[in-house]
C-alpha cells in the first residue's frame, strides 16, 4: 500500500512503539521496579517497558542523579542493578 493510504498509516500504528516521556518512561520503570522487590536492572526495565536499553539506562541514571534511586551490585550475578529507596 501507497504510504498516503489511511490502511497504511494503521499499519504503522500498529508497528511502532509509542515513546513515552522521561517522566512516563519513569512511572513505567517504578511499576517494574516494585514488581522486582525495589530491585531493578536496565535489562529488566527494557523487558518490562519495551523501551530500548539506552532510553532505560538514561533515565535510571536521571533518577540517580535526582536521589530517587541508587546502584548497587547483584550479590550474585555482579550486574548493576538500580535500588528504589523507597520500595526496597
Amino acid at each position: 500500500p501507497s504510504a498516503a493510504t489511511p490502511a497504511w498509516r494503521e499499519y504503522l500504528k500498529a508497528k511502532v512503539k509509542p515513546r513515552f516521556t522521561d517522566d512516563e518512561l519513569m512511572l513505567q520503570l517504578l511499576r517494574a521496579a516494585q514488581k522486582h522487590g525495589g530491585r531493578l536492572s536496565v535489562t529488566q526495565g527494557v523487558i518490562e517497558t519495551g523501551v530500548l536499553f539506552g532510553e532505560v539506562e538514561r533515565v535510571l541514571q536521571s533518577m540517580v542523579k535526582s536521589n530517587y534511586v541508587y546502584m548497587d551490585n547483584d550479590p550474585a550475578t555482579g550486574v548493576i542493578v538500580y535500588v528504589f529507596k523507597e520500595i526496597f
